[in-house]
């Protein structure tokens, strides 16, 4: 005879729900998971991720929250799936680091994490999440894709905004990366439309 699995729904709720409000703060990682969607709740893809220092610190925040309350389900009563998933999300909450999204860890890192690099820096997650990352799946995927393409102007200025914050505080970005950045810059400017 088979036993009946009996499951938390509560607790998977909130992971549900939770994981998805964090990805919304981070539409990039949703991008990149080619996640558009989590129950009822649409990730948003007519923006960028905000890179400013309140941006920052409204997904720490976020990240904070979310693992506190994780942290007050009772991990014995969960089931073994369950257990497993709890395990997971909570080592994500304190080390993880995708995208915008990073663990309570590197919150002594905050504002000083390199939004420029040559690898993985704003420039390239940008361009990436307009020509790879967007789901065109709708009407409302291309008005999106429209409006995020809009804010590139506002995305550039956080950078500049954060390359002078980094200066002000003797933080400089090595001269290499900043002309492969550029050079990636002025590549994608002069495709033709």
């Amino acid at each position: 005879m088979r036993s009946k699995r009996v499951t938390n729904q509560p607790f998977n709720s909130f992971c549900d729900a939770s994981f998805a409000q964090l990805l919304a703060l981070a539409p990039e990682v949703a991008g990149e998971l080619g996640v558009t969607e989590i129950g009822t709740i649409r990730m948003p893809q007519n923006k960028f991720s905000d890179y400013s220092e309140y941006g920052q610190q409204q997904r720490m925040s976020a990240v904070r929250a979310t693992l506190a309350t994780l942290e007050g389900y009772d991990r014995d009563s969960l089931s073994d799936d369950e257990k497993m998933t709890y395990d997971i999300y909570r080592d994500f909450l304190y080390n993880g680091r995708f995208g915008a999204l990073l663990g309570v860890n590197f919150a002594p890192t905050l504002g000083a994490e390199p939004l420029l690099n040559h690898l993985t820096g704003i420039q390239a997650e940008a361009i990436t999440f307009l020509t790879e990352w967007h789901s065109f799946h709708d009407q409302q995927s291309i008005e999106d894709l429209l409006q995020k393409l809009e804010s590139v102007p506002e995305l550039i200025d956080t950078l500049i905004d954060w390359q002078k914050e980094q200066a002000s505080q003797n933080r400089l970005t090595p001269t290499s990366i900043l002309d492969r950045v550029c050079s990636e810059t002025r590549a994608f400017l002069a495709i033709a439309p």
